[in-house]
């Protein structure tokens, strides 16, 4: 990874803002490198050091959101990189930063003076064009960092971005756990979805070879996850069947009674 460059005139802004300029002005690399069986996407990890050199410098904290923000900016940028429709992925690259792939076509057919007016009345419009997205799960409501969603499909991509750069052995296994119920809660609404979670820790992690270790073991475990998961519900998920005969419960008669019962195996 090339030395990070910084820029300065963002300073001034916030939030998703501070990365604008820096997204901006990198030059547009190939994502896709390779033919035929050889093809593969290749990351722009020199973008992501000039993003983190911002949170770094200014020694922000990660309950600070700004290193999370960053994150949350590459990841989207990547996306957009790899060839998915930019107006469909959130955070998008300009306010709004959530915003309906519907509504931005809407944006981009008026005239120009009318479309200007329109987005800037959207940022004042919280609830048709917020900062972060908030998807309702199987369980809970969740706001998700990285998302690819429309009207029409409902959400395609699910990613979750975490960091840590301390206390490893305090909050290591808290991390984890918080992602295990977030996955199988959006993935029991969406199980068409791909639920994805993306982990940054500082290299002083390397300064305890066992959390080190411990984090690549969770990570590993948590994509093999979907699958036994999947194969688990398959196999093991009963399958109900109700018989109900007439309206009326006739008493001393299992014939006019509602029966529920799970079958198994052979059963018919």
């Amino acid at each position: 990874m090339t030395q990070p460059r910084c820029a300065p005139a963002t300073s001034t802004a916030t939030g998703f803002a501070r990365y604008d300029r820096i997204i901006s002005e990198r030059t547009a690399l190939p994502a896709w490198r390779g033919t035929g069986h050889d093809r593969h996407y290749e990351a722009d990890l020199d973008l992501l050091g000039s993003i983190l050199t911002i949170p770094v410098s200014e020694g922000a904290s990660t309950q600070s959101g700004l290193l999370g923000k960053g994150l949350d900016a590459w990841f989207a940028h990547e996306f957009r990189r790899a060839g998915f429709d930019p107006d469909r992925i959130w955070p998008r690259a300009q306010e709004p930063r959530v915003l309906p792939s519907d509504v931005a076509a809407l944006l981009a057919a008026l005239p120009k003076t009318i479309a200007v007016d329109l987005r800037a009345r959207l940022t004042r419009m919280p609830r048709v064009a917020p900062q972060d997205a908030t998807i309702l799960g199987r369980a809970y409501v969740k706001q998700v960092d990285v998302v690819m969603s429309s009207w029409r499909t409902g959400p395609e991509i699910l990613l979750s971005p975490k960091s840590q750069s301390s206390s490893y052995g305090n909050n290591l296994s808290n991390r984890f756990e918080e992602t295990y119920g977030d996955a199988g809660n959006l993935r029991a609404r969406y199980p068409l979805a791909a639920v994805g979670f993306a982990f940054v820790v500082s290299t002083s992690i390397a300064d305890t070879p066992a959390q080190l270790a411990k984090a690549i073991d969770m990570m590993r475990k948590q994509a093999a996850r979907p699958r036994r998961r999947q194969r688990l519900h398959r196999h093991n998920a009963p399958r109900l069947r109700a018989t109900r005969r007439g309206n009326d419960r006739r008493a001393g008669s299992d014939s006019g009674r509602s029966r529920c019962q799970p079958l198994h195996g052979d059963h018919p």
